[in-house]
């Protein structure tokens, strides 16, 4: 597949499709419109950022790019691409359970601790995200598009397939000439 392809696919993911499938409008409600929206988007969102993270990781002779397409893994392997500790992703371990037994049973400290958590390993993966950026060779505060108020995946999404869609030269592709962020 060719960038252009790629591009017109993810045009046609993120602006067309959409409005085709709201063109019913009249016969649904509202509500149940945006949240059918915002689920069709919002896996449209996951798939482009596997599929950058996937092609970032061939990129950098990381393995297994496969792991960009798995909940979780995929941390695992932005981690691996920043060149940086994979440990704070066990942290995802004690988040999901503290919240389930937390609500389950009402306890708002379990609850804390698994908020907590989450926090600790959202402000990770934006570091390493940040490393991602620079060691590919473009700005690192490029991460924090993710930010912008209601637009913000849709513009990191597009940032992130700027960084997928560079064209390298061979010889820094298999050489992983890349932009080395341990110095």
């Amino acid at each position: 597949m060719n960038k252009k392809t790629l591009c017109s696919l993810i045009f046609i993911a993120l602006f067309v499709f959409p409005i085709t499938i709201n063109a019913d409008f009249e016969r649904l409600d509202f509500s149940e419109t945006i949240e059918s929206l915002n689920i069709i988007i919002g896996i449209f969102v996951y798939i482009f950022n596997a599929i950058a993270f996937m092609m970032i990781a061939k990129k950098t002779n990381t393995e297994p790019a496969w792991l960009a397409w798995v909940p979780i893994a995929n941390i695992y392997l932005i981690s691996k691409i920043a060149r940086a500790h994979w440990w704070p992703v066990l942290s995802s371990i004690i988040m999901i359970p503290a919240i389930i037994i937390g609500l389950v049973t009402g306890n708002i400290g379990i609850i804390i601790v698994g908020i907590l958590t989450g926090l600790f390993l959202a402000i990770t993966v934006i570091v390493w995200e940040w490393k991602v950026f620079v060691r590919m060779g473009y700005p690192g505060w490029w991460v924090l598009s993710f930010f912008t108020p209601m637009i913000g995946p849709y513009i990191f999404v597009f940032l992130l397939m700027v960084v997928a869609l560079k064209s390298n030269s061979e010889s820094d592709i298999h050489n992983n000439k890349m932009v080395d962020t341990e110095k």
